[in-house]
């Protein structure tokens, strides 16, 4: 329903849930499915979908071995790698996980540290499920996003012009890797 009424629009679709996460929560306010913290005014509507999503991954990536995964040999070769840094856009912990010694940096806190470009960081610049608020999900959450892009794109564009490059899971012609 929701990619038919938004055109397959998934930040869109987002927004969407949002709403619909909202009712639920304060339907269900006092009923122990979300934290208390969570009904306060200074968090925004989208708290509880962020929320949800964030549980749903943690309890994800806690089962989440290499051994005897579909693509064990495929990670332990990623693993041999010791990238410089690694960016995603992945809320999950599965890269904290898989590079337990590599520093994570989440959301706008990677334009503010200068130690965001030393070896062995995680760059999670849409988010990470240990901070809920920070997730970039909704169009709302990019519109934000896009107006501090630009502060991003020159501390990425360090990156990419001293480093190699390696795009895993996105595509090149994703709308916001073409930003």
């Amino acid at each position: 329903y929701y990619t038919q009424h938004t055109g397959n629009d998934l930040p869109k679709v987002a927004s969407a849930l949002v709403e619909e996460y909202q009712v639920y929560a304060w339907e269900q306010h006092g009923a122990g499915l979300f934290p208390a913290h969570l009904y306060e005014p200074s968090y925004s509507k989208s708290i509880f979908l962020k929320y949800s999503a964030a549980k749903v991954f943690d309890e994800l990536t806690a089962r989440f071995s290499v051994e005897g995964h579909t693509y064990e040999n495929e990670l332990n070769l990623l693993l041999r790698l010791q990238p410089h840094a690694i960016i995603t856009t992945n809320y999950d912990s599965l890269l904290e996980k898989l590079f337990p010694t590599y520093n994570v940096i989440i959301g706008q806190q990677v334009i503010k540290k200068k130690e965001s470009t030393n070896i062995g960081h995680i760059l999670k610049i849409h988010g990470c499920i240990t901070k809920p608020e920070e997730i970039v999900i909704s169009s709302e959450d990019y519109d934000i996003f896009h107006e501090k892009q630009k502060y991003l794109t020159a501390k990425l564009l360090t990156y990419f012009m001293e480093h190699p490059i390696i795009f895993l899971g996105y595509s090149i012609s994703y709308r916001n890797i073409q930003g």
